[in-house]
């Protein structure tokens, strides 16, 4: 995994991806995020996201693969989506 910055992070097609999937309805999945939580939860959960990437000790940066990547940021988009939604 190379080195990430928050710009990097947010820009990605990682990101945006994901943010596309969860954000849309699609066949089988209706979005599970209100709208009104969004915008800061794309916010968050891309600075936990970028958080937990740097702070990877360097042995285990070789050890992590794309599907590693995109299921931590799938845990964090949920985790952060549960403490913004009051009802």
């Amino acid at each position: 995994m190379k080195a990430l910055d928050q710009g990097t992070v947010e820009n990605s097609e990682l990101v945006q991806q994901t943010f596309n999937f969860w954000f849309n309805d699609q066949d089988h999945i209706r979005c599970p995020f209100p709208g009104h939580i969004h915008r800061p939860l794309r916010e968050l959960a891309t600075e936990k996201f970028h958080r937990w990437a740097s702070n990877l000790h360097p042995d285990a940066k070789n050890e992590v693969n794309d599907e590693v990547v995109a299921e931590k940021f799938e845990e964090f988009i949920f985790e952060t989506a549960l403490n913004l939604v009051q009802t």
